[in-house]
């Protein structure tokens, strides 16, 4: 399959983004040279809706009830039918160029891929290098954005697995550090992950949902997704 060929459906996770971010990040999806996407917004019960750019690509979806990053996450991606799912962050801004990477990278073999950002505004600096391989090792990789896979891969895993691939042992889905919690277990199934060395997106540095995740938070994912079988 060529490129060209490829559909992307783009999960948008957001809950009480600061004042101006959701905005700019849709902007960035609408400026993208990419044009087959698809964006699912997935508002999980902000305390106020909010009001983005429309164009006839983006889906909205708001959760009466906090469903979390995980729970949110399965439910959009089964809403969705594309060949590429990519990860981006409510407070997050794609360059232009982003998605023609990714789906160049799919084109080419990948069946998940990570990528690499720098910190808002778009000035080069604090650059975060997560292009790197993947050696194997769950606990000394970096969670990387942002994140893609192939919908088929996330399928696999979830008629292997189920919820089980997502949830921490009290058998409800992680509270906290759902990006991995999402990108671990496919991990496990991916066949030809990829690094895109590419700086792909900004990150703002001020958004709230950047701090580190807890360690014992993470642990326990990677623990999790290390005993799938």
């Amino acid at each position: 399959m060529s490129g060209t060929e490829f559909s992307v459906g783009v999960v948008v996770n957001f809950r009480n983004p600061l004042p101006g971010l959701l905005e700019k990040c849709v902007v960035s999806l609408l400026e993208q040279e990419f044009s087959n996407w698809t964006a699912y917004l997935c508002d999980d019960a902000s305390d106020s809706p909010r009001s983005v750019p429309r164009d006839d690509r983006i889906k909205d979806r708001r959760n009466a009830i906090r469903l979390g990053m995980v729970a949110n996450t399965v439910y959009s991606v089964a809403q969705s039918r594309e060949d590429i799912i990519v990860h981006v962050d409510g407070d997050d801004m794609l360059y232009p160029k982003a998605l023609d990477c990714i789906v160049d990278a799919h084109a080419r073999g990948a069946d998940l891929t990570w990528g690499s950002c720098e910190a808002s505004p778009f000035d080069g600096a604090n650059v975060r290098d997560y292009g790197r391989e993947f050696g194997g090792d769950l606990d000394k990789f970096s969670a990387p954005q942002p994140r893609s896979y192939r919908r088929s891969l996330f399928l696999e895993a979830w008629e292997r697995w189920g919820w089980m691939a997502f949830t921490h042992k009290s058998g409800k889905p992680w509270p906290v550090a759902g990006d991995i919690a999402i990108l671990y277990p496919l991990m496990r199934l991916a066949k030809h992950p990829t690094p895109i060395s590419d700086i792909l997106y900004a990150v703002d540095r001020n958004g709230p949902s950047h701090d580190k995740h807890p360690r014992a938070v993470r642990a326990g994912i990677i623990q999790q997704a290390q005993g799938l079988t």
